[in-house]
């Protein structure tokens, strides 16, 4: 078995990890401006998945996007800039830049999206400035949301997992990744 300050010792790390990542997020609440209930849920789930993975895939949120702001943007040239590991990576970045898709996630809480007509032609109308500025869009309900944070989470990162598994193969055999 363990000796029992060794139990004690574990206990007392993981209770520190706990709290330094719990700061880490609020701040990033506070920083980010992340003040809806839904975000916040989607958010922690999200990081809860990036320190379960060897894959750092960053997320924005509040991204301004011409004149409008999108709840959260997958940034997979980031990921790229953040894995570059050497020059022959840094040589590939220009190339990888014009190829990753850029992806914003909406998550459309009942008040706020299509309760009045006003709102949902606002909606479409932000939709299609986002297509045209070659934004993926993945859009979640606050009810999706508020029943399973963890489902919304994983679904885009799912989406993300493999335009960067091709990119990494592409550019793999060009001296990169």
């Amino acid at each position: 078995m363990y000796a029992d300050n060794v139990i004690a010792k574990i206990q007392s790390a993981s209770a520190n990890v706990a709290e330094e990542w719990e700061r880490n997020v609020c701040n990033d609440f506070e920083t980010y401006g992340i003040t809806s209930p839904i975000e916040q849920l989607f958010y922690v789930e999200w990081q809860l998945l990036c320190s379960n993975s060897p894959l750092k895939i960053p997320l924005f949120p509040q991204r301004k996007v011409g004149n409008y702001y999108i709840d959260f943007e997958v940034d997979l040239y980031m990921h790229f800039m953040e894995t570059s590991l050497n020059a022959k990576d840094g040589k590939n970045l220009y190339k990888i830049g014009d190829e990753v898709p850029k992806v914003a996630i909406e998550l459309d809480g009942h008040d706020w999206h299509e309760k009045t007509k006003q709102q949902v032609a606002r909606d479409k109308r932000r939709e299609r400035e986002l297509v045209k500025r070659g934004y993926k869009i993945l859009r979640f309900s606050g009810s999706e949301v508020v029943k399973n944070p963890a489902e919304c989470a994983i679904e885009a990162w799912n989406v993300a997992i493999p335009i960067i598994h091709e990119l990494r193969s592409k550019y793999s055999n060009k001296g990169g990744w």
